[in-house]
């Protein structure tokens, strides 16, 4: 888990890093998220998001 107190924005070496997981197999690539996720071409492997409102919808 990570925190960011701002919409988390992903770079080059943040992606490489997710993409190193080990996994064998598939892995689904969900961030939770306070604030939300910055649309960028290095999170294109992020499949879904889950925020605040989310968690707390009525």
């Amino acid at each position: 888990m990570k925190f960011a107190s701002e919409k988390f924005t992903s770079d080059a070496g943040y992606a490489a890093h997710l993409r190193e997981t080990g996994v064998r197999g598939n892995c689904h690539l969900t961030f939770v998220t306070t604030y939300g996720l910055c649309r960028s071409s290095y999170n294109s492997m992020v499949l879904s998001e889950v925020t605040f409102d989310d968690l707390f919808e009525e």
